[in-house]
């Protein structure tokens, strides 16, 4: 199976790249580490990922990074996972004044080569978003779903730009419970696996099953472009539902975060 780090960190390319060819984004993909940002004042958007420095120059690339960040005056976070290097990334990070977000965020990787059929709840129906009108619902859908300020899906809707068609990499999937928009996911197509991310569900529909159809007709998808391995990082929440599509865990993932001088 490919590595499942590695395939996460293909995705985090993906996103920067993509954020290369959208005004007032930036990304930034370097043979050992991955930067993007969308320009908001909201950490979690603005990330840095996929560290792969050496001891002796560890300290000097987070200060690149951190200078990075800071010429645009964004806040960010960065996210160390199972493979970033060195070791001790965390504790230069602490050192650095981020903080550590209490929670672990568990990488999770399933096989793509059997997977059970998608078996929708009475009245459910799933769409992959083709254009900008219903990607627009499926922004708003996720937003509430995680509980974010709206203004993150307005900034989001700059990647409709990038367009809808099944050749690229990223792809969102849309659930509807009786022609009402519940819950969404995002499929990004990278390193030869497919990356599941912005699994979200609304508050008032959840237990129903939702979270793990839309979730399940990524993976299909995903199969059906050739795609060997899914992976996902997953919150608490998440783990049962991930765990009974055969997800198994591979590594802990942490988030530190930074605000600007």
């Amino acid at each position: 199976m490919l590595d499942p780090a590695n395939v996460l960190d293909a995705g985090s390319a993906v996103v920067a790249e993509a954020n290369q060819r959208i005004p007032g984004f930036h990304g930034l993909v370097a043979p050992d580490v991955i930067l993007s940002a969308i320009g908001l004042q909201f950490a979690r958007v603005n990330t840095a990922t996929a560290a792969r420095f050496g001891s002796d120059t560890a300290d000097a690339r987070i200060d690149d990074v951190i200078a990075w960040f800071d010429d645009r005056r964004l806040p960010f976070v960065w996210r160390v996972g199972p493979a970033d290097q060195p070791a001790d990334l965390q504790d230069r990070l602490l050192a650095n004044g981020f903080a550590l977000d209490p929670d672990e965020m568990p990488g999770m990787a399933a096989r793509l080569d059997a997977l059970p059929e998608v078996e929708l709840p009475a009245g459910v129906t799933i769409e992959l978003v083709r254009d900008a009108i219903a990607f627009r619902t499926w922004l708003d859908v996720m937003v509430a779903g995680f509980g974010m300020p709206p203004q993150i899906g307005d900034a989001f809707m700059a990647f409709a730009t990038l367009g809808f068609g099944e050749e690229l990499p990223m792809r969102s999937f849309l659930a509807r419970l009786d022609g009402r928009p519940v819950a969404t996911a995002l499929g990004v197509f990278a390193g030869g696996g497919l990356v599941i991310t912005n699994v979200a569900t609304l508050a008032d529909v959840r237990g129903r099953g939702l979270g793990r159809a839309v979730t399940l007709a990524a993976m299909h998808a995903g199969a059906e472009a050739g795609a060997t391995v899914a992976v996902l990082q997953s919150m608490e929440m998440g783990l049962g539902v991930y765990g009974r599509l055969g997800f198994q865990a591979f590594g802990q993932y942490r988030v530190l975060a930074r605000l600007p001088d």
